[in-house]
């Protein structure tokens, strides 16, 4: 936390101002928030760098800062437990057997419902599970179609869809409204919730705070009060009936999401609905992208430098030194072009030459150094 403290401290000396902090879930991170705010988790805290009282907001008291977890680790999380649990919601079991069905349906045929659904959406291995992008492919609107479809079409094994459409739908827009990067995306896809924030009052704030934290948290009460109706293991029972207990507290458990995904869902919920009224109000924001929110740039940087040392995972002080000391002298950087976040492509020597771009292209990368050896030799 002090190192976290110190940056913010620098970066505001220099001129930038600091309104959020974004990490992932880890249980590291997840430490250094609740220390931040007196041992307890909230999405606000009070600015470690306020210096004066005039830098106090009316609405909070102080000078806020807020806290966010990284909606992309988030949502793939989630993505995950809907595979891998066994979720209910309004007595309704929630599953990816309707996708496994449309998946298998499709196979081989021309004309697919789902475009795009494959192998690693559906039974990802543990390298795929990292990727952002097949995890949002799940809850595509076309997905969520098609199962509709067949649903009403009488197909069979779409019988009670009810309650997984509405979970995806649920999500689907919760992801949209959090991965807004371009002020025409709405147009060109015809996608309202892609729409950049102009307004404190957005409609779409409102879902956010309201009918979907609201959702969430009857979910959770409807999981609990499922654990209310198994009996308590007694002294005196056999151990055949303790085991029938635990087996069924650890069924009843599966429906829900996990304690840390449902806290953490609800903490980047409410902070980003504060971040985007803070910096319309306060700051004057003209719009704001809410993938701003996201921490892609630091996994940009971590996937230069891995891919600086030969793609290593698991690198020591000395790779790390000699990756950043490359990239500075040279002004050169590239990642892995299927990584979660690609560096831009770029293939203008002569842009290059005056101001060192991020490329990913390997055949950029000879024409750039024999453009910038030539020109010394000269």
């Amino acid at each position: 936390m002090a190192l976290t403290i110190e940056v913010i401290g620098q970066l505001e000396a220099i001129g930038f101002k600091v309104f959020q902090v974004v990490s992932n879930n880890l249980s590291t991170n997840r430490k250094m928030f609740t220390l931040m705010n007196n041992d307890s988790l909230s999405h606000v805290v009070r600015h470690p760098v306020q210096t004066s009282a005039t830098e106090e907001n009316r609405d909070y008291g102080f000078r806020p800062l807020f806290l966010c977890f990284d909606y992309c680790h988030i949502f793939k999380n989630v993505k995950h437990q809907f595979f891998d649990r066994n979720f209910h919601i309004n007595n309704q079991m929630v599953t990816p057997k309707f996708l496994k069905k449309i998946f298998e349906m499709q196979t081989g045929d021309l004309l697919k419902p789902v475009r795009g659904l494959t192998r690693k959406h559906i039974s990802p291995t543990s390298v795929e599970k990292q990727k952002v992008k097949p995890a949002m492919d799940v809850f595509r609107s076309d997905a969520i179609a098609a199962i509709r479809m067949h649903a009403e079409l009488g197909s069979k094994g779409f019988e009670d869809v009810d309650s997984t459409i509405e979970f995806m739908e649920k999500f689907q827009r919760w992801i949209s409204i959090h991965d807004i990067s371009s002020t025409t995306e709405h147009i060109l896809k015809r996608l309202p919730d892609k729409k950049p924030f102009y307004s404190a009052d957005d409609d779409r704030l409102d879902f956010l705070e309201n009918e979907f934290c609201n959702w969430l948290e009857q979910w959770k009460e409807e999981v609990e009060e499922g654990f209310k109706r198994i009996p308590q293991a007694k002294q005196e029972m056999t151990k055949e009936e303790k085991d029938n207990i635990a087996l069924l507290k650890k069924k009843q458990k599966q429906k829900g999401l996990t304690k840390e995904t449902h806290e953490a869902v609800l903490f980047t919920t409410k902070s980003t609905v504060d971040s985007i009224r803070f910096l319309i109000k306060v700051y004057g924001f003209a719009f704001v992208l809410t993938r701003r929110f996201s921490s892609d740039e630091i996994e940009q940087l971590f996937g230069t430098v891995r891919q600086m040392v030969g793609g290593n995972f698991k690198l020591d002080a000395r790779s790390w030194t000699y990756s950043f000391e490359k990239i500075l002298r040279t002004g050169i950087a590239f990642a892995n072009i299927d990584g979660n976040v690609r560096l831009t492509r770029e293939t203008d020597v002569q842009s290059l030459t005056k101001i060192p771009h991020m490329i990913s292209d390997v055949n950029s990368l000879s024409l750039l150094g024999t453009h910038r050896c030539s020109r010394e030799l000269r």
